[in-house]
Formats: structure tokens, C-alpha cells, sequence
């Protein structure tokens, strides 16, 4: 790891209490000038944290930010490996260039992906230490709960569901899955690269096919890359 790259991790966890912090003792506290600590906040604010200036009073970040702690997500999960990297390109990456390697249950959670891959390789950001994907929880939980304490409930119920999954397939969500679909009996447009269905979403089969409605006639549509929008 970098010597800038330590510096501007240091610089986030004095700033991450949500308080003003001078340049000059930022600058102290990690020996270099007011110069650099302005260039590494530049560097912060382009990986997505709101942090502001005032004169007179210095730095701040816009609220304060509860960063991942990787020896308590150890200590409050029951996973065979569990890495907490600041700064990574992709943790998709990270875990399928490890396949071999790691004992199946292995997490990876980082702050800020600089590469994070989405479907068919589509490459997309996110924010230094906000969020744990894919929904803004902030604006239906009221009140938040800690970020580490959210990340290791997600964390034992994914692995619950994987297990679940493995030894029982879809069978076990189907009786669930009405109440979870937003679509469920809902006029949709199925979009498949140039081609475009319209009609009412019906749920899943048993295999996870996406059902139809079309005037009546239930067709399964699956595999490739299916994006459903709301037809009204």
C-alpha cells in the first residue's frame, strides 16, 4: 500500500467523526503541509465523500461516517474468511481471482470500489464508506442501524439463504416471492436487447423464469439479460 494511499485512509478517519479539523493540524498529525493535505482531500472528494471547507475552521465531512471494522465483523460473523479493504478495484474481482484459494463462504466488503462490475461487465462507483448495496436504506429506516451492525446480520442472513438455496433450490422463496415482487400483476415492458414484450408480470416459474402474461398466454422468458420497466 502507498504511502499517499495510507495518508489519505488516516486523513479519513480523523475527519470521519463529522467534526472541522484545521489543514495545518491535519498536516501535523500526518507530517506534510498544508498543501498536501488540500491535494489528498481533493483525492477524498473524488471518491465521493462530502467533505466541505470553511475558512478559519478547516475540513469537515457533511456527517460523520461509520467505517467498517474489520477484527469486529470477524468476531460477530460466522464465515470462514472475511476481508474489510478500504480502497479496492472490484470486490467481484477480488473473490473470483481467489476461487481457489478461499473456503466457499468467503466475504469481501470494501468503502469505495474504484472498478465495481455490474452486469455484463458494466463498470460502476460508489461512495467512500455510505453504503452496503443494492438500496438506500436511510430513507425508510428511521433509526439507522450501524453500519458494521447491518453489514453482519446482511452478511448471516445471505449465507442462511445460500445454504437454504443449495439444499432446496427455489422451492423454499416460491410461497415468499408474491409478496416480495414489486412487478407482481403489474403491466410491464420486457426488454431483451433490440426486443421489446408488453403484458403482465406473473411471477416465477419453479426454475426462475420470468412469467408473461400476454393477452392471456403465460410465456417463461430466461437467460440473457432481462430489464423489466413499468408500461404506464
Amino acid at each position: 500500500m502507498s504511502s499517499a494511499h495510507n495518508a489519505r485512509l488516516t486523513l479519513i478517519d480523523r475527519l470521519s467523526d463529522g467534526e472541522f479539523h484545521s489543514g495545518e493540524m491535519l498536516g501535523d498529525a500526518l507530517g506534510m503541509s498544508r498543501a498536501a493535505i488540500s491535494k489528498h482531500i481533493k483525492v477524498l472528494q473524488s471518491w465521493g465523500l462530502d467533505i466541505y471547507r470553511v475558512q478559519g475552521k478547516g475540513y469537515c465531512l457533511s456527517q460523520p461516517i461509520e467505517l467498517l471494522d474489520d477484527v469486529w465483523l470477524r468476531e460477530h460473523t460466522d464465515v470462514p474468511a472475511l476481508s474489510a479493504i478500504p480502497v479496492i478495484d472490484s470486490t467481484n474481482q477480488y473473490l473470483m481471482e481467489r476461487v481457489g484459494q478461499l473456503v466457499s463462504g468467503s466475504v469481501c466488503l470494501a468503502e469505495y470500489q474504484q472498478q465495481g462490475r455490474g452486469r455484463r461487465g458494466r463498470a460502476w462507483q460508489s461512495p467512500f464508506g455510505s453504503n452496503l448495496y443494492w438500496a438506500r436504506l436511510a430513507e425508510a429506516c428511521h433509526p439507522m442501524p450501524s453500519r458494521n451492525t447491518l453489514a453482519a446480520t446482511l452478511i448471516a442472513r445471505l449465507k442462511d439463504a445460500l445454504i437454504d438455496y443449495e439444499q432446496h433450490g427455489l422451492s423454499s422463496i416460491m410461497a415468499d416471492w408474491p409478496k416480495l415482487d414489486n412487478f407482481i400483476d403489474r403491466p410491464v415492458k420486457l426488454l431483451m436487447g433490440d426486443r421489446e414484450v408488453r403484458g403482465i408480470e406473473r411471477g416465477i416459474d419453479e426454475h426462475g423464469a420470468l412469467l408473461l402474461d400476454v393477452e392471456g398466454d403465460i410465456t417463461p422468458y430466461l437467460g440473457g439479460e432481462i430489464s423489466l420497466r413499468r408500461d404506464d
